[in-house]
């Protein structure tokens, strides 16, 4: 229970809510361990998966046979719950177990009844559009080549025309993913800028010291 209290798609609602939702649907759980593979990609995607023990991550092989890793998820999140609907209803990558866990699994006709809850449903549709927006975020920053260029984009973006320190809304970790980099390799980045007198890091809270230095980043790299 405590996982499905911190799981973002019941945000909001008491343990007694929740259990009285339960008792409502059918669901199973399904166990795995560290390097199972637990759906592959163009599976059918039928139930809802909400990771309750452990950490998962998606995977795809190119045609080369490089194998891209595109994000690590952990409980008590959610995964694959914007492929449940529309035209296709199949898992986008391979996905597979990085430690030993379990997912507990909503079939899609009783997440649909589920559903009838408004705040479950505010929950759902704001867990999709914020996946979305991420892959949106992915995409924008596929443009750039290096995590320097990436990164001083991201500062000018957040830091808009007229502040000049901002405080960081995602991990490290979370903005590697978003960068399609490694946090190590965000991290010797950040601390070489710190060097280099572009900014100055205390912890989240980064000043920018000079927008324009920023911008040439932008041009010249």
């Amino acid at each position: 229970m405590n996982a499905l209290l911190q799981n973002p798609i019941f945000k909001g609602l008491s343990e007694n809510h929740i259990e009285k939702l339960f008792t409502q649907i059918y669901y199973r759980k399904k166990s795995f361990n560290a390097e199972e593979i637990i759906a592959v990609r163009n599976d059918p995607c039928e139930v809802l998966n909400i990771l309750i023990d452990g950490s998962i991550r998606g995977e795809m092989f190119h045609f080369s046979g490089k194998i891209i890793k595109i994000e690590d998820i952990d409980a008590p999140d959610t995964f694959a719950s914007a492929f449940l609907y529309g035209e296709r209803q199949k898992y986008p990558v391979d996905v597979i177990g990085n430690t030993k866990g379990e997912i507990l699994q909503i079939p899609k006709t009783e997440l649909t009844k589920l559903l009838k809850d408004k705040t479950v449903l505010t929950n759902f549709l704001d867990i999709i559009s914020t996946r979305t927006q991420t892959l949106a975020d992915k995409f924008w920053y596929h443009n750039f080549n290096t995590i320097r260029e990436k990164f001083a984009d991201y500062l000018l973006e957040t830091a808009g025309k007229d502040q000049v320190q901002i405080e960081l809304n995602k991990t490290q970790k979370q903005l590697a993913e978003i960068f399609g980099v490694t946090r190590p390799s965000l991290a010797r980045e950040i601390s070489e800028m710190e060097k280099e007198g572009y900014i100055t890091c205390d912890r989240k809270l980064i000043k920018i010291h000079d927008k324009k230095a920023l911008k040439n980043i932008l041009v010249d790299e």
